[in-house]
C-alpha cells in the first residue's frame, strides 16, 4: 500500500529501507526525511513551473456590474427603489500609482475580461506559491 506524500513508512520486507512519495529510501533516518520533503518540495516547484507556461492572456484589475440612474426626473430609473439602467460594466486597473477606470459594453468584450481578470489571479497565486517553494528549497539545501 502506497504511503501518503510526505510519509516515511518502513517496507515490511526490509527493516531498513523506507518509502516516500513512491520513492525507497535505503535507510529510515533523518536525511531520509530530509530528502523526501525537498523531493517533494521539487515536484510542486516543477508543477508550478508547468501552470505558469500554461497561462494564457492576463490583465490585473477588478470587474464591477453596475446600474446606474440618468438624473432625468420623469425616467423609470428615477422611481424610488429602481434599478437604474445597465448593466453596463467598468474595469478598473491602477496604471502608473494612478486608478483607470473604462467602461466596458456588455457582450463578448465583458466574458473576455472576466477570463482575463480570473487567469491573472491563478498567475499571481502560482507566482506566490512558487516564490514561497523556492524558498524552502533554499534553505532546506543549506
Amino acid at each position: 500500500m502506497p504511503s501518503d506524500p510526505g510519509t516515511i513508512t518502513k517496507l515490511s520486507g526490509n527493516p531498513r529501507a523506507a518509502e516516500c512519495g513512491g520513492a525507497v529510501f535505503p535507510v529510515p533516518s533523518e536525511d531520509a526525511a530530509a530528502s523526501c520533503a525537498l523531493d517533494l518540495l521539487a515536484r510542486r516547484r516543477d508543477e508550478l513551473k508547468t501552470i505558469l507556461a500554461g497561462i494564457g492572456d492576463m490583465r490585473p484589475g477588478s470587474l464591477v456590474e453596475r446600474y446606474r440612474k440618468c438624473g432625468k426626473p420623469t425616467c423609470r430609473c428615477a422611481r424610488q427603489g429602481a434599478a437604474g439602467h445597465g448593466p453596463c460594466f467598468s474595469l478598473t486597473q491602477s496604471v502608473g500609482g494612478k486608478t483607470r477606470t473604462r467602461i466596458l459594453a456588455k457582450g463578448p468584450a465583458v466574458e473576455r475580461t472576466r477570463a482575463q481578470i480570473a487567469e491573472y489571479q491563478r498567475f499571481r497565486a502560482a507566482v506566490r506559491e512558487l516564490v514561497e517553494l523556492s524558498g524552502q528549497i533554499a534553505d532546506a539545501e543549506f
